[in-house]
């Protein structure tokens, strides 16, 4: 009489017969580029599993032709596609799936490269200011003629008739950057807050001076403004911190007089010190054009 195998019998048959087709699970990490402890991760989610498991020793094998599968795996990984969605298309053996597995490949690198870009125009922008930082006297006052820039912003919670903490500004900067990299613009380096007709501060990030980037901005419910080349005064304010830049800056600037508090960094490049910028309202234009820092490219 003929017995019927179940399936790990028959696997188990299987491997047995053709045991010197199999790889351990050392052997295959090393072909496919891998450590063990992420080849039984992939096996925990389902993504990458042994095509053997010996029931005795609980050694993992696998075949030369699961590389394809690993590859994949690796793929996900590198491009920012989590592979624990990879179990839904090994395990349904649809080709439309895989269509779509590699739709989803496409689309995240598009998202790599697109973000790849921003990061390049974000250290070019910011070489900008690092050489407007060696063109100065660091603690003194200066001239500075900016380049006209295109800004999405975004209102705060603090009325202009109160100093704009730090806390405050670091809030909404964030969801501002995150807005405005969800709607696929580029942002340049230059950002900070300034006051307002209305009866907030708002703060801004300037971004590429586009049409579509503009038009993406105002449907994601920002505001953008656009600013002419013109000078204006402006004054480090140096610290142990971020917070005590702020206090020393409103102790020697009424409030009423600041128009834009800009460039913050938590580390100056140039003096190691913490340290904000205020822009004045007094803006009378200098005699000695020596004594203005363009920022004109």
């Amino acid at each position: 009489m003929k017995v019927k195998l179940s399936h790990n019998m028959r696997v188990n048959s299987n491997f047995e017969k053709y045991r010197e087709n199999y790889l351990r699970i050392g052997e295959f990490a090393k072909l496919v580029g891998c450590s063990v402890v992420s080849l039984r991760y992939y096996e925990e989610i389902g993504a990458l599993l042994p095509a053997f498991v010996d029931p005795d020793t609980g050694y993992r094998y696998y075949t030369a032709q699961q590389t394809y599968q690993a590859r994949l795996v690796r793929i996900c990984i590198d491009v920012g596609i989590s592979p624990k969605g990879l179990k839904e298309y090994f395990d349904g053996g649809d080709v439309l799936e895989m269509y779509n597995l590699f739709d989803e490949f496409a689309d995240a690198v598009e998202e790599r490269l697109r973000e790849a870009q921003e990061k390049k125009t974000l250290i070019s922008e910011m070489e900008v200011e690092y050489r407007r930082q060696l063109a100065v006297e660091p603690l003194k006052p200066r001239w500075i003629y900016a380049r006209p820039a295109t800004h999405a912003q975004l209102a705060t919670a603090v009325p202009v008739t109160k100093p704009l903490d730090y806390r405050s500004y670091l809030q909404t900067i964030n969801e501002l950057q995150s807005r405005v990299h969800k709607l696929g613009i580029t942002p340049y380096a230059q950002q900070g807050a300034k006051r307002t007709e209305a009866d907030t501060w708002v703060v801004y990030l300037a971004i590429a001076n586009e049409a579509e980037g503009v038009g993406r901005a105002l449907d994601g419910g920002l505001d953008v403004t656009r600013t002419r080349p013109e000078p204006y005064l402006t004054k480090a304010f140096h610290g142990a911190s971020i917070d005590k830049c702020f206090d020393n800056a409103y102790s020697e600037v009424p409030l009423d007089e600041i128009d834009t508090i800009t460039d913050m960094w938590a580390l100056t490049m140039v003096t190691g010190f913490a340290a904000i910028e205020i822009t004045y309202t007094d803006k009378n234009w200098p005699d000695d054009p020596n004594q203005i820092v363009s920022m004109v490219s």
